[in-house]
């Protein structure tokens, strides 16, 4: 399938309804809810050295246990734990920490070698998806901020120039100026630019602790017709915990400390699409410290994340990134196209395929599949609960689709940003 043009503005000029097809059965969408068996189906031979895998799986968390032999290869292992999490084999990524075990691995290889008892442990996370390629950190590095007074916005920040309070943990205080320029200056988190977009909604709530943003295309977010796909824009900004610094001396009492995450998808999405599990497309940005990451899932299946340092990141900017990246990864140059057009940034990419539900006609690439190769690739990257927070906001939105009902949409988007408020105490 061919890519998309690169053209920052062409996106989504028009919402179209690219999906004209019948499918009325709404997939069923893994979460957890699934009958675990109480005892396992295969135990290994009186020979073999036994091992217990403990099992937790995917973003729902939830956890089994699996009896195997020590001697057993990955791929074997993961013939077994195919009932217990009704995914297949070759669709089972078996994460150990950040980094996924091989097919061919022997079990035994990967064992803590502490105590000496005969039953062995070994606590594994299993996610859905295709496999993640994530490269290494790339560039110079001496991308700096312009010095011509606009250090201190919002969206400028750089190791080395002087932190803007997206980079470090803030105050109460200091959270809510931060918010409050993201909805003043609606530019700083736009990742659609077209004209005829309405905004619905954008404001800080909370008690100055929770910002978010509601963006449609002129009088609709969701098309009337089932099978016609339009865009819509979210945008919401969470805090999660300074782990490095939970709390903060005060006066009065310890103030907890939190970093910004601030994440925008412009996603075009039809009804049927969201009731079969699956994306039309899916474009999206966030930044978390010093890094924006660009988010792209296309519709052919072909994903990746874009993780950029240095300089003036704005979303439209990353847009601009992710929509060259993508054409250099339909030919397979883009680890050579990255290198050379941003090599005074700092830089790191991801990339993974993931295939299309479809009924007739394809409706577009699965939804649980592209969540958790978005996981697996934040996860890798070092930023997983990063990663955590992507794929609720993806889900919600999914979820409001579903639904059929506008006003669904609009209210789980703005609950969601009182939950966020609520969380920072």
């Amino acid at each position: 399938m061919k890519r998309p043009a690169a053209a920052l503005k062409g996106e989504f000029k028009r919402p179209t309804a690219v999906l004209e097809g019948h499918f009325k059965r709404t997939a069923a969408v893994l979460k957890g809810n699934l009958k675990r068996p109480a005892a396992t189906i295969m135990k290994p031979s009186v020979e073999e050295k036994p091992l217990k895998l403990l099992v937790t799986q995917g973003l729902s968390g939830s956890h089994f246990t699996v009896e195997v032999g020590q001697a057993w290869t990955v791929l074997q292992a993961k013939e077994v734990l195919a009932p217990f999490c009704d995914v297949p084999a070759r669709e089972q990524r078996l994460l150990l920490g950040n980094s996924e075990l091989s097919d061919s691995t022997c079990l035994a290889t990967v064992l803590p070698h502490e105590g000496d008892s005969e039953l062995k442990s070994l606590e594994i996370q299993l996610i859905r998806g295709m496999s993640v390629t994530v490269s290494e950190w790339g560039g110079e590095d001496t991308m700096e901020p312009a010095t011509d007074g606009r250090a201190g916005t919002v969206w400028i920040d750089s190791s080395r120039s002087v932190p803007l309070s997206s980079v470090v943990a803030l105050k109460p205080s200091e959270y809510s100026s931060f918010l409050a320029a993201l909805s003043e200056e609606e530019c700083l988190t736009l990742v659609h630019e077209q004209d005829d977009f309405i905004t619905e909604w954008n404001e800080v709530i909370g008690e100055g602790r929770s910002w978010g943003r509601i963006r449609r295309y002129h009088k609709t977010a969701i098309a009337s017709a089932g099978s016609g796909s339009i865009v819509y824009e979210d945008a919401i900004a969470i805090g999660i915990a300074d782990p490095g610094n939970e709390a903060l001396p005060s006066s009065s009492s310890c103030i907890c400390s939190f970093i910004p995450l601030v994440s925008c998808f412009s996603v075009q999405q039809s009804v049927e699409a969201a009731r079969a599990d699956a994306w039309v497309r899916v474009v999206g940005v966030a930044k978390y410290k010093n890094i924006s990451f660009g988010i792209l899932q296309e519709y052919d299946g072909v994903g990746c994340v874009v993780a950029l340092r240095g300089g003036e990141l704005r979303p439209l900017f990353m847009v601009e990134v992710l929509m060259g990246f993508s054409d250099a990864l339909f030919r397979g140059s883009h680890a050579m196209w990255v290198g050379a057009r941003y090599r005074f940034f700092h830089y790191r990419f991801a990339t993974w395929s993931v295939s299309q539900k479809s009924e007739s006609e394809p409706l577009g690439p699965c939804a649980t599949s592209f969540h958790a190769c978005l996981y697996e690739a934040f996860t890798k990257l070092g930023y997983q609960p990063v990663g955590v927070a992507l794929v609720h906001q993806l889900e919600r939105i999914k979820d409001g689709f579903a639904s059929g009902c506008q006003t669904k949409l609009f209210n789980d988007a703005k609950l969601a940003a009182e939950a966020s408020s609520a969380a920072l105490g």
